[in-house]
């Protein structure tokens, strides 16, 4: 919205739109697209609109007035600038006048006919365009980054606004500075070689998934490998005699299609290449009755050339 200087005596009503040029946009009830103008209730009270008036014309203040219509306390209501003349009280309201699109003159005057509230000697106006006043936004700093806070994640509505009350009793819940967010990923994991992959060989927005330690290098792993994290059990098996492997060997490859960031530094596969047998992961300990989304990439590695990937 473009700003448009305007001379005015605000009191609790006035002008905070109009559109000269509507069109297609807001319709009327006749399905037409007339012009219009929004008019706002500042004012902490309702305010009664009847005797107010609107007009194009500065030497016709009282062009059209409006009918006993209430706007609440911070209402906005809209007036269609049609020239279909109706100002019948609790209906959709028309003036008797258009806005003139090349530029004109409206007025939003009281309702002694002569004193005016706001006026617009506006300019040239695009189709589509609103025009308006604007408002000073005061914008009050509450706390700042780094403010120590408390996060509660409730699994059922028993608080209800209790914890809003300023004497609320907050020391059982997790202490931790702002900014505070939330997230619906309870888990991404990142699969890490038996051999002792560093830290830092893991993407930080994970946890390390290890294979187990005391398996040797060497040998295919056949059982299953399970890691608790936080209350969530993951476990990752394979069909017996073939069993999985990590990243041991020079496949999976990144074909082109991963990059990095996707394929992160890890992985583990299946040894089986003819049979039935796949990776089994099981996961233990998500809530119940929610919605859960499991991720995972595959890679085929018995293609010639560049490997193939799916997700």
């Amino acid at each position: 919205m473009l700003l448009l200087a305007g001379e005015s005596c605000f009191g609790a009503l006035r002008i905070t739109e109009f559109l000269a040029e509507n069109d297609g946009g807001l319709r009327d009830a006749d399905g037409e697209t007339p012009d219009w103008i929004e008019l706002y209730n500042d004012g902490a009270a309702a305010e009664n609109l009847a005797g107010w008036h609107l007009t194009d014309s500065p030497t016709n203040l009282a062009k059209w007035t409006f009918p006993a219509t209430n706007l609440p306390s911070a209402g906005l209501l809209v007036v269609f600038a049609s020239g279909k003349d109706r100002a019948i009280a609790g209906a959709e309201l028309h003036t008797n006048f258009r806005l003139d699109n090349n530029g004109g003159y409206l007025a939003l005057v009281h309702p002694d006919g002569s004193t005016i509230a706001q006026a617009f000697n506006y300019p040239l106006q695009r189709a589509n365009v609103s025009f308006g006043v604007g408002r000073q936004v005061a914008t009050s700093l509450l706390f700042t980054n780094g403010a120590a806070a408390r996060v509660f994640v409730p699994s059922n509505g028993a608080l209800g606004l209790t914890w809003t009350a300023t004497n609320f009793d907050d020391s059982t819940w997790l202490a931790t500075n702002a900014p505070v967010g939330f997230t619906t990923n309870l888990l991404s994991i990142d699969f890490n070689d038996r051999s002792g992959n560093p830290a830092t060989s893991t993407h930080p927005d994970f946890s390390s998934f290890l294979i187990q330690s005391n398996v040797n290098n060497v040998t295919i792993q056949t059982q299953a490998t399970t890691r608790v994290f936080s209350g969530i059990s993951v476990a990752v098996s394979n069909t017996s005699p073939q069993g999985y492997d990590d990243r041991l060997r020079s496949t999976p490859v990144n074909s082109g299609a991963f990059t990095e960031s996707l394929l992160l530094r890890d992985f583990v596969m299946s040894t089986d290449s003819i049979g039935p047998g796949g990776l089994d992961v099981s996961i233990v300990g998500l809530p119940a009755n929610s919605g859960h989304r499991l991720t995972g990439w595959s890679f085929e590695s018995g293609s010639i050339g560049s490997r193939g990937s799916g997700g």
